[in-house]
């Protein structure tokens, strides 16, 4: 995950499917179809893309483990962030500069609108 480029970042997200207590010998993962993504599932913060799946072999002390392997890739939703983020940080800082505008006299109405910025 590189945050650096946030939001415009992509993840991907592996995952592993695997027994770690039966060797190649007595069990062995295959995918039997294609991972796909339902067309029908979406998420509010991230875009879904292309998925990478294999089949692989781990050697271990006590000897051949498989292992399926998964990964998602994902990137954000940038309108989803700048609705939720950028939009009310901007209100914010722009009404705290209303108080410039304000009299200099009119202490509570400054201090109360210092107040709401704070939140």
């Amino acid at each position: 995950m590189m945050l650096s480029r946030y939001p415009m970042d992509r993840v991907v997200c592996p995952l592993f499917i695997g027994s770690f207590g039966y060797t190649t010998d007595e069990v062995v993962y295959r995918w039997e179809n294609q991972v796909d993504i339902d067309p029908g599932v979406t998420l509010s913060q991230f875009e879904l893309g292309r998925i990478e799946q294999q089949n692989i072999t781990r050697k271990g002390k006590y000897g051949d483990f498989s292992i399926l392997q998964v990964y998602i890739h994902m990137s954000r939703a940038v309108g989803y962030f700048v609705i939720q983020t950028y939009v009310p940080c901007y209100l914010i800082v722009c009404l705290s500069w209303v108080s410039f505008w304000i009299n200099r006299d009119a202490a509570p109405a400054r201090v109360l609108l210092g107040k709401m910025a704070d939140r």
